[in-house]
């Protein structure tokens, strides 16, 4: 059973260092008065400010759009919509990834600003920034399976964080080093820690495992977990400013800092997650849940605006999120694969699903648009995504309306794959009345319902697609899901590089997918066709 903390205090005056100190039986933390205040209820406020910088309490929404994590056994990176439907996936040793970048094990992400994401090879000794449009890895720091020290190099880094558009900060586990990088130049431009040196004196580290930033990067949090502690760095002097250590720990590892001034860490060897306030009192510890299961080996936590905390229990290959005072589990999402890290995205999904923004990727199944009364229910333009931000969109047969809609948002061209007069009904977008007062680029490449294209099609449509004059482009067929998929993976595989495989399940997000017929089409034009030859 598992010992009560005891909450009585004893506050002792520190001579040295201007701080003071306050212990617990089970745990202590000390705060720096130079920089941060007199009194813990000082710090408080300063932290406040701090905290809401922090991506995850930017926007207050109630859910998220996103769920990210890192599949260890899988190598990859996956984004869960809020219902537990992949509407992405990156396998991180397959294209658009170069060979010579291909993860080893890919083991963290986090989300940039830019909402990109930065991923984190712990045995590849790699830290990567990935195109969250495109897949394409922008960026990467450290070789290979190669550990080093020398410039260039990393020895086991943990998540990683992208804090402003060039710089990325890296804690350097094993040696003994947490680090920014200036991604222009590939350069070390902060460093705390003495590069391979285990120490517990001021300034050095003894076993950091984590490290993310605070206040607009003006502050680190760094996890020792050697020392049982977490610190607050000041980046400017590289003072401490804060620091909690729980002697009884096992492991600690990642920090979440949340809205309200405290900290939730995972214990994964305990089997336990906990919160701390600034006088190092622990509010609640969560190590059984109501269903009478316990945690299974936590190795991420999250805590969302609702109160609840998101974990990622990769002892049992899910995330779940609780209610972190009872234990009640809320929600469940399966995975498969070794879940080590989770992040989740706010950003607001477009408006009724037809909203681009520039720079991010959508891949989502909208509401229906405009659908005339009466029509059948695979009807509309609500299979809407958009793969390639600013070259090619899909979905199901769009009503003048949607054309129109298009047309305003900058869209150059329309891909038609119906046949004219399938079920009763117009296929051709030019007999739609107003269609032809757009001055869209045109191109219709008949398709029966279900069937692959043929081998000249394939390549009118990816002439068509790779012409700039062309893009972006918009790709439907009359429910979105089968001929425009097939399309869409050809592209993939053609132009971006993708594996012909990946293409294809990646249109499972659409109502199935494609057909098996054309999924056997795509293999063949894979086997005589190397991947992205057709890119320009």
């Amino acid at each position: 059973m598992r010992k009560k903390i005891i909450i009585g205090l004893v506050i002792a005056a520190l001579i040295a260092g201007g701080g003071f100190f306050i212990a617990y039986q089970k745990s202590h933390f000390k705060v720096s008065n130079e920089s941060l205040g007199q009194s813990p209820a000082s710090f408080t406020k300063n932290y406040e400010k701090i905290a809401a910088q922090l991506p995850e309490a930017q926007n207050l929404e109630k859910n998220f759009s996103i769920l990210w994590y890192s599949d260890f056994d899988g190598n990859r990176v996956v984004g869960l919509s809020p219902d537990g439907k992949i509407v992405w996936e990156q396998n991180m040793d397959t294209p658009p990834i170069p060979p010579q970048s291909y993860n080893v094990h890919t083991e963290y992400v986090t989300l940039a600003p830019n909402g990109n994401l930065i991923v984190a090879d712990g045995d590849g000794m790699m830290v990567q920034e990935i195109d969250r449009t495109t897949h394409e890895l922008l960026w990467q720091y450290g070789k290979r399976s190669i550990q080093g020290a020398t410039e260039g190099l990393i020895h086991q880094p943990d998540k990683s964080f992208k804090i402003n558009d060039h710089e990325v900060l890296i804690n350097d586990g094993n040696n003994r080093r947490v680090i920014i990088v200036d991604q222009n130049t590939n350069q070390i431009v902060w460093q705390y820690g003495h590069t391979l040196q285990m120490s517990s004196s001021t300034g050095y580290l003894l076993g950091n495992t984590s490290a993310r930033p605070i206040n607009e990067t003006k502050q680190i949090i760094i996890t020792d977990t050697l020392e049982n502690k977490i610190m607050i760095i000041d980046r400017a002097t590289k003072q401490i400013l804060w620091e909690y250590k729980k002697p009884d720990a096992k492991w600690l590892q990642h920090v979440f800092p949340t809205s309200e001034g405290t900290f939730i860490l995972e214990d994964r060897q305990k089997n336990e997650v906990f919160e701390i306030n600034l006088e190092g009192k622990i509010l609640w510890t969560l190590g059984k849940l109501t269903d009478g299961s316990t945690l299974k080996y936590p190795t991420d936590t999250i805590a969302l605006p609702n109160g609840d905390i998101l974990i990622a229990e990769s002892g049992r290959y899910r995330i779940i999120e609780v209610v972190p005072k009872t234990g009640e589990l809320v929600k469940t999402w399966n995975v498969s694969g070794f879940v080590t890290t989770v992040a989740i995205d706010y950003q607001t999904p477009p408006n009724n699903g037809n909203e681009i923004i520039a720079g991010k990727s959508f891949v989502f199944v909208g509401p229906r648009q405009n659908i005339p009364s009466g029509a059948p229910n695979d009807y509309g333009f609500w299979s809407f995504a958009v793969p390639v931000s600013g070259v090619l969109s899909r979905s199901g047969q769009p009503t003048i309306a949607d054309f129109k809609w298009l047309k305003e948002h900058s869209w150059k061209s329309i891909v038609n794959l119906r046949v004219d007069g399938e079920r009763d009904e117009v296929g051709d977008d030019t007999k739609i009345e107003g269609f032809n007062n757009l001055g869209f680029n045109y191109l219709a490449l008949p398709m029966a319902d279900g069937s692959p294209p043929t081998n000249e099609q394939a390549e009118k449509f990816l002439e068509f697609m790779t012409n700039p004059a062309n893009q972006p482009s918009h790709v439907h067929c009359r429910g979105g899901y089968g001929r425009t998929g097939v399309m869409v993976a050809l592209y993939r595989y053609s132009v971006q590089g993708w594996s012909w495989l990946k293409a294809a399940e990646e249109s499972v997000l659409f109502e199935g997918g494609i057909s098996d017929s054309q999924k056997n089409w795509l293999e063949r034009w894979a086997q005589n066709h190397d991947p992205g030859s057709f890119a320009k």
